[in-house]
């Protein structure tokens, strides 16, 4: 009865075709060699070489297949591991190989050696493609080099702040070597007292929300030497958005920041003096109008007398700028909405009541200027207003109207425009022949302005300035 026997035979065929199976689907090609006289020689390679190569088993046995397509950078190196493994009898190396179609894989190849008693020696091995994992190695090579090839220190912790690499710019930064930081947290190192406990809460709440942190702070060097650092630190999260790693990007700012604070010093001794400047220049010309206004008491002639009262009018429109300079947050710019409801005021308080004082109304729009434009604009302005106080309403009995309008236009030029519904412009008034020293005035300060002047009829008189408005709204 040889039933069993076949049974036997039966379940060995299936192992073997198993056995057959696994081998020919593995990722990992497995081979063996004889090992005569120091020399290797292949006996046997599963059939997967030809799905890892592409190479038939029957031209992998060929005597010098294995030789001629290891790459020659890595040819002795791999040879070298037959003399290994006869002394250790365990040899591992790592080598590119040419596949069939020519393209360069990398191969890890894992050899033993086994005896056997009356037998010759014999190796065994296995293939392994290993190229995906030499890419990721040097593209994480690459990187760590970039890192450590920057200007700026960069620390990378892990999720709870503890330093597990950082890169020779930190070393030179806070005077720390990498391994003394290395296990640390950076307060450990580096703080030095000088913030308070809440920034570095904020800091924290900010990085573990998963959110970039960035801002300064003063440090302390191993040394015990104080530096202003601008620190920037993001969190490194995984496919699942859980924080893994933090990174830090540290530049010692010490010099910028004490040049800043050099610079601000600077402008705030600057702005003192320019604000004592305008405080004089308006004292001065206070002055000049109180001694103008004397004088005026004595003279008679009432055209002499009104070329007193013009010229006081215009020192003091040029004083309320000044005036406006000193009191102003920002030295650059005055809100000149607010230097014209000044102005006007003043020329109607100086105006006697009459029945045909005009009602006064504005349409603005808020405005800052610089002083060089200020000055020349207020002064046009405040001529315009004159003339019409003194010459639209000369013997009304009822009030009349005098708007103000100041428009910002869409061309970049600021627009302003005096009106009244008084008696109007003479007949053939023609402001470029006109002798007066208010239409040279007018004239003048146009052209300083790069603008244009014009006056028309429209029930009274329109009176329109407009100049480039360069210094913005």
């Amino acid at each position: 009865d040889i039933t069993a026997l076949v049974l036997a035979e039966n379940e060995r065929d299936k192992l073997t075709a198993k056995l057959s199976h696994y081998l020919s689907t593995s990722p990992t090609v497995t081979y063996s060699l004889k090992l005569q006289d120091g020399q290797a020689q292949w006996q046997w390679v599963s059939e997967n070489v030809r799905l890892l190569l592409g190479f038939p088993s029957e031209e992998a046995l060929s005597p010098d297949w294995w030789f001629r397509n290891i790459n020659a950078a890595e040819r002795i190196e791999a040879v070298g591991g037959i003399s290994e493994l006869v002394k250790n009898d365990r040899a591992v190396r790592e080598y590119r190989f040419a596949k069939k179609d020519k393209s360069m894989v990398w191969l890890r190849d894992e050899m033993r050696l086994v005896r056997e008693a009356g037998k010759e020696p014999e190796i065994v091995g296995t293939l392994t493609d290993i190229t995906a994992r030499k890419l990721a190695e040097a593209e994480i090579e690459l990187k760590s080099a970039a890192l450590e090839a920057v200007g700026n220190a960069v620390v990378i912790t892990d999720r709870n702040g503890t330093i597990e690499w950082a890169n020779t710019a930190f070393e030179r930064l806070s005077g720390y070597l990498r391994t003394e930081a290395i296990g640390k947290n950076p307060r450990e190192l580096v703080k030095s007292g000088m913030q308070d406990a809440g920034l570095y809460s904020g800091l924290w709440n900010t990085i573990v929300s998963g959110s970039v942190w960035h801002g300064e702070l003063v440090n302390k060097k191993k040394s015990g030497e104080l530096y202003n650092e601008e620190l920037t630190i993001t969190p490194i999260m995984d496919a699942a958005r859980r924080i893994e790693h933090y990174i830090a990007i540290k530049s010692d700012v010490t010099e910028r920041t004490r040049s800043k604070e050099r610079l601000e010093a600077s402008l705030g001794e600057k702005e003192a003096l320019m604000r004592e400047i305008h405080h004089r220049v308006k004292d001065n010309m206070q002055v000049i109008t109180s001694l103008l206004s004397l004088s005026c008491k004595d003279i008679e002639d009432p055209s002499t007398k009104l070329i007193f009262d013009e010229l006081t009018r215009r020192i003091e429109a040029m004083a309320t700028v000044h005036e406006l300079f000193y009191k102003a947050e920002n030295l650059d710019r005055i809100d000149f909405v607010l230097y014209l409801h000044q102005l006007i005021s003043a020329l109607f308080d100086d105006c006697p009541a009459s029945p045909g004082k005009p009602v006064l109304s504005y349409e603005t729009e808020e405005t800052r200027l610089s002083l060089e434009t200020a000055i020349p604009a207020g002064l046009i302005v405040s001529e315009f207003v004159s003339n019409a106080l003194r010459f639209a309403f000369s013997g009304a009995d009822r009030p009349g109207t005098l708007r103000i309008a100041l428009r910002n236009r869409d061309d970049g030029n600021l627009e302003i425009e005096v009106r009244d519904d008084g008696e109007g412009l003479p007949h053939g008034f023609d402001p470029k022949t006109a002798r007066s020293l208010g239409m040279e005035l007018i004239g003048i300060l146009s052209e300083q302005l790069h603008g244009t002047v014009s006056f028309n009829h429209d029930g009274g008189t329109v009176a329109v300035l407009r100049f480039p408005n360069g210094t913005g709204r």
